[in-house]
């Protein structure tokens, strides 16, 4: 009776969406248990939370040019200081409807952030989501920089690129 709480409580965290990948509760980190171990897998807990744990980013692509409806078709390595914008378009499969993704561009010499975009996906499936970062200064500053794309189910991409 006394290993019932802590294999119970296994199965509630599995359970509510958390991935393998997370570690046991410190209470629980170093216990020893004689229980045979679980074999089948408990259920997950609602087909949203499969879905949005299932997205993932295929790609980040990043340049100065874009179609017109923002999306960056080829990326660059290098972008020019005087470039009005940045655009940064993530490629998503298994998207949910309604999940956040958010993109952060960081300038890496000095770690300053721009302003974090959000939106929520329009569509499920296979999806592209467009952003644009305009310059407010008379030239972006030149150095490396990152475009950090952050789904709302903790997945992250970064592309890396720079600015001469």
């Amino acid at each position: 009776m006394k290993y019932l709480i802590p294999i119970s409580l296994a199965f509630v965290l599995i359970g509510a969406g958390c991935s393998p990948q997370t570690e046991a509760p410190s209470a629980l980190a170093g216990h020893k248990t004689d229980a045979p171990a679980q074999t089948s897998t408990p259920p997950t807990n609602t087909a949203t939370s499969t879905a949005v744990s299932a997205a993932a980013i295929d790609n980040v692509l990043v340049s100065d040019t874009a179609d017109s409806d923002s999306y960056v078709t080829e990326t660059k390595d290098t972008i020019s200081k005087d470039a009005k914008n940045i655009y940064v378009t993530a490629q998503i499969s298994d998207a949910q409807k309604d999940m956040e993704i958010t993109n952060q561009i960081t300038y890496l010499a000095d770690g300053t952030k721009y302003d974090p975009q959000t939106v929520k996906a329009t569509d499920s499936g296979n999806v592209q989501q467009a952003f644009s970062l305009e310059k407010s200064e008379d030239a972006w500053p030149t150095g490396d920089y990152e475009a950090k794309i952050t789904l709302s189910n903790g997945i992250t991409k970064s592309a890396k690129f720079s600015v001469k």
